[in-house]
C-alpha cells in the first residue's frame, strides 16, 4: 500500500466515521470508482481502531465517570447495562445476517442503494418525537433495544452506523446530544469486537509496510477527532437533513453511473 492510499484511506475513515453518511460505504464505491484494490483486514483495523481512540479521548470524562461510578452509582451501571443489552442486540443480528453483508461488500451497486436507505432513515428524524431530553443516563429498555437494532442493521456498507443509531435515539425519545453520545460510546465495544473478529479469521495479514500503516492510523485519527467535535456541536443546531441529501445524491449518482454502463 502506497503512503498516498495511505492517506486517503485514513482520511476518508476519520471524515466519515462519526458523521451520517457511512465509512464503509464511502471506501467500498471508492474502490469501485478508482479502481482500488482492498488493503485487507490489517489495515481496516488500523483505521478503525484510531477512530476508537478517538471516541475514547472525546468522552474520556464519560469513560472515567462510567468506570469509577459503576461500583457506586446506580445510574451509571444502568447506562453501562443499557450498553450491553444495545450490544448484545447488535452482536446477534450481525452475525445472523453475516453471508448477505459479506455480498454486499462485493456488490457497488446494493452499497449506493444502502446510501438511499440511510438518506430516508435521516429524514425520518424530522418525524421523530420532540423534547428528547439530552440526559444520557435517561437511556430505556426500549431505546437500548431499538438502538442496538439499527446499529445491527447498519453492519451493511451504505447504511450508516452513526446515522442510524442517532435516528433510533431520537424515536427512543434522546434528545440530540444524547442520542449521539450514546451511539459513539456503543461503537467502542462494536468496533472492537468487529476489528478483533476479523483479525482472528483471517490471520495471515500479509506484508504491509509500517510507514503507510501507521499514518494511515494517525490521519484517521487525526481526521476523526477534528470531525467529532465538529459534529457535537453542530447538532445542537443543525439538521440531519443536509447529510440525507449528501447521501441522496453520492448514491443516486452512482447508480445512474451504474445504470449507463459508465461503471
Amino acid at each position: 500500500m502506497s503512503s498516498l492510499w495511505a492517506l486517503l484511506l485514513g482520511l476518508v475513515q476519520g471524515l466519515t466515521e462519526f458523521l451520517p453518511v457511512s465509512s464503509s460505504g464511502h471506501l467500498v464505491l471508492a474502490e469501485s470508482l478508482l479502481g482500488y484494490q482492498n488493503p485487507g483486514v490489517l489495515v481496516e483495523a488500523v483505521v478503525h481502531l484510531a477512530t476508537v481512540l478517538v471516541t475514547l479521548v472525546y468522552f474520556r470524562q464519560r469513560f472515567v465517570t462510567l468506570a469509577v461510578g459503576f461500583w457506586r452509582d446506580a445510574a451509571a451501571r444502568r447506562l453501562v447495562l443499557m450498553l450491553l443489552v444495545a450490544f448484545v442486540i447488535t452482536s446477534v443480528i450481525g452475525l445472523a445476517l453475516e453471508r448477505w453483508i459479506a455480498a454486499a461488500f462485493e456488490t457497488p451497486p446494493v452499497v449506493a442503494g444502502m446510501l438511499l436507505l440511510t438518506a430516508a432513515v435521516l429524514l425520518s428524524a424530522r418525524l421523530a418525537p420532540a423534547g428528547g431530553g439530552d440526559d444520557i443516563f435517561q437511556v430505556s429498555w426500549k431505546t437500548a433495544l431499538l438502538v442496538g437494532a439499527a446499529q445491527g442493521l447498519a453492519v451493511f456498507p451504505g447504511l450508516s452506523r452513526s446515522g442510524a443509531t442517532i435516528v433510533a435515539g431520537l424515536w427512543g425519545g434522546l434528545g440530540r446530544t444524547a442520542a449521539a453520545e450514546f451511539s459513539f460510546l456503543l461503537a467502542v465495544p462494536t468496533v472492537l469486537a468487529a476489528s478483533l473478529l476479523g483479525l482472528w479469521r483471517e490471520p495471515d495479514l500479509g506484508a504491509v509496510a509500517a510507514g503507510p500503516l501507521l499514518l494511515a492510523g494517525v490521519v484517521s485519527f487525526a481526521s476523526g477527532l477534528l470531525v467529532v467535535h465538529w459534529f457535537m456541536r453542530w447538532l445542537r443546531r443543525g439538521r440531519l437533513e443536509w447529510f440525507a441529501v449528501y447521501c441522496a445524491v453520492i448514491g443516486g449518482g452512482y447508480l445512474l453511473l451504474w445504470q449507463l454502463g459508465w461503471l
